[in-house]
């Protein structure tokens, strides 16, 4: 079905090349995506690519947490061509069925414990003594708001985690209290810049991101990490709510093994463009510049919803 669907996209991408193709020289055919902030690296990159392939195609990033952004979709109206997030889930939650038809699971990740290129407090962590450190004070941490970004309620899942692995009752509330509220941001990558100027000394972050960044990072135990679709049981013991469709709504959200989501919004306005681009994403290519930034591309996709492009 997946090896059909990739030919499918063939087709429709050869139609739409050679539509572009005959317009206007001077006119270029847009293409909007929504993307989780923590794909901005990999996506610039297949961006210079993919225009250079299709010189005749202007690709309009614009990134944000991808809980914002699929509200963008389903409470502002706005139309992109494609969406990807850094949770399959929130498409599933947010966007399916009204919004969306399907989703593709492309691409997963784990979750770490990054610090400054320069930290001085880096080789004094590990795996084992982390947790006693925020505890203690001894770091400024920053972290992702859990009802705008996957990572902010994926960091909250790995607190819980922490609690059961380490046998240490209230573990979780003491972690959110000692870090407080003053280094929460919108989105994972605004982390980035209080890191640099030494602002804070660690955030929880993707391990994909630290890589693009060439950050230090504390690798955590598989049990809390999210990363290991072995421990899939384990992670589905952490439970976080977060802001629902609509105002005073909220959605419950079990951990599980990080997967990326993509899917074509049905207000799309350029359908025959986000295939296209689809195509790109999933051509060996495409999976080696995931994979080039550190992330791992899951291939055959995971396929949820009945109709696909």
């Amino acid at each position: 079905m997946v090896k059909l669907m990739i030919r499918k996209l063939g087709v429709v991408s050869l139609l739409f090349f050679l539509f572009v193709s005959c317009g206007k020289q001077n006119e270029k055919t847009k293409i909007v995506v929504f993307h989780a902030g923590s794909l901005s690296y990999p996506l610039k990159m297949i961006e210079k690519e993919f225009e250079a392939k299709y010189p005749q195609i202007d690709l309009l990033l614009e990134s944000a947490g991808s809980v914002e952004s699929a509200r963008k979709i389903s409470e502002l109206g706005r139309r992109c061509d494609l969406f990807l997030s850094a949770d399959i889930e929130i498409i599933q939650k947010i966007l399916m069925p009204l919004h969306a038809e399907w989703a593709l699971g492309f691409a997963g990740n784990e979750m770490v414990l990054a610090f400054g290129k320069n930290s001085a407090k880096y080789k004094n962590i590990n795996e084992n003594n982390w947790y006693h450190a925020i505890l203690s004070h001894e770091l400024q941490v920053g972290r992702a708001d859990p009802n705008l970004d996957p990572c902010g309620y994926r960091t909250l899942m790995l607190f819980q985690l922490a609690e059961r692995y380490y046998k240490m009752p209230n573990l979780s509330k003491k972690m959110i209290e000692s870090i407080g509220e003053k280094n929460i941001r919108p989105k994972v990558v605004d982390l980035l810049a209080l890191l640099d100027a030494g602002s804070i000394d660690c955030i929880f972050i993707y391990r994909s991101v630290a890589v693009q960044h060439d950050l230090k990072f504390i690798q955590l135990p598989a049990e809390i990490n999210l990363g290991d679709p072995a421990d899939s049981e384990i992670y589905s013991k952490s439970e976080i709510e977060i802001s629902g469709k609509a105002p005073g709504e909220s959605n419950t959200l079990h951990g599980s093994p990080i997967v990326y989501g993509v899917t074509i919004p049905k207000n799309a306005a350029n359908k025959d463009g986000a295939e296209l681009l689809l195509k790109f994403i999933f051509s060996e290519r495409g999976k080696n510049i995931f994979k080039e930034s550190g992330q791992n591309f899951i291939s055959p996709p995971i396929v949820i919803g009945e109709k696909k492009p």
